[in-house]
């Protein structure tokens, strides 16, 4: 799915700085520049925000991945695949990309053959790699037999909201949107309700609801809060029950639920890209010495700051006065430079207790 056009012009939108911190004309970016080192020096990656969704330790991730990759590993004997063999291979695969990714995994158990299918299909090692956050995601909250081989494989390569056109570093997992952290924790499209609570409002009937996603919430730490959720629940998304739902601050809660980090990854083989999002340091700053000098609480809100791809980012550099003169402070990325604290340790906090 295409996203929408962008709401606002992106080329007067990397300009919208407040004036003292905007420079005068465009910093000059060619050849010559290392657009990486630059990224490196003046952004930076909220680890955090990638803690607040539907997570897991990156010990388990890795673990999980290796047992998936460790399925389609060559082997050198096949069994055969009964009346399936009959069919061309091209077809083969063709079918199984249109299955949901918990049957792919049935199918890859039935035994040597199918797996040397399935290990010829770019899809799934790609999935695998990039997008395991998402497909645990999905096993974990119960909604893995919903979604295709061929859909996992396109919202990894889809790095748009497809609500505001800003960069997307999140899946809205009972839909598999792509979404920014903003849209998330505001836009009406993402609100959830308790199934319980919708039953309790006549919103929802199994005969005419029967089919709608719904998905079984995981325990853990969500938000920015470190209040732990231990009970299970089942949560279903509201514009699917009903359009005329009012959004309701308290329950927003139950949004990040239903949600998972997920980089933005283009390209194949050895030609990938992949992108989780960066912020400013030099607008983060400059957010922070306002709040402070307004005599406000010292948290900065998590959402000031806007995130960037790399291209996108590159273009906000050469309008942003601070980011520029970080850069040249740092000679081309070879001194270290002063930073605020929280850039420093990458967000407001590194890990959580997943045990």
């Amino acid at each position: 799915m295409a996203p929408p056009p962008l709401l606002v012009d992106p080329e007067v939108e990397y300009r919208v700085i407040l004036p003292e911190d905007r420079s005068q004309q465009a910093y000059p970016i060619d050849e010559t520049q290392d657009v990486d080192a630059i990224c490196r020096v003046t952004a930076y990656h909220r680890d955090d925000f990638d803690l607040v969704v539907v997570s897991r330790s990156q010990h388990r991730t890795d673990f999980l991945r290796m047992g998936l990759m460790g399925l389609i590993l060559p082997v050198f004997w096949a069994a055969d695949l009964g009346t399936l063999e009959k069919l061309p291979v091209e077809i083969l695969m063709d079918i199984i990309r249109r299955l949901d990714f918990a049957s792919v995994v049935r199918f890859l158990r039935v035994n040597r053959r199918a797996r040397q299918v399935v290990a010829e299909l770019p899809e799934y090692s790609f999935v695998v790699t990039h997008g395991l956050d998402t497909v645990l995601g999905l096993f974990e909250v119960r909604l893995a037999s919903r979604f295709s081989l061929a859909q996992l494989d396109a919202v990894i390569r889809i790095g748009n909201c497809l609500r505001c056109g800003q960069f997307a570093g999140y899946v809205f997992l009972p839909t598999l949107e792509r979404c920014c952290l903003r849209c998330l924790d505001t836009a009406m499209d993402f609100e959830v309700l308790v199934l319980t609570d919708a039953k309790a409002e006549k919103l929802w009937n199994s005969d005419r609801n029967g089919s709608l996603p719904f998905l079984r919430t995981k325990p853990g730490y969500y938000t920015f809060h470190d209040k732990y959720a231990h009970e299970r629940g089942w949560l279903v998304p509201a514009k699917a029950v009903s359009p005329f739902i009012k959004f309701d601050r308290l329950t927003r809660f139950f949004r990040y639920m239903a949600a998972t980090a997920q980089p933005h990854v283009t390209g194949r083989g050895h030609d990938v890209l992949v992108q989780r999002g960066i912020y400013c340091k030099s607008c983060l700053a400059s957010v922070e010495k306002r709040v402070h000098a307004a005599g406000n609480s010292p948290d900065i809100p998590p959402l000031s700051c806007r995130v960037f791809s790399q291209e996108e980012y590159i273009k906000h550099f050469q309008w942003c006065r601070g980011a520029q003169a970080m850069w040249e402070a740092s000679a081309g990325g070879t001194l270290p430079v002063e930073e605020p604290k929280l850039t420093r340790q990458r967000g407001a906090f590194r890990y959580r207790d997943f045990d």
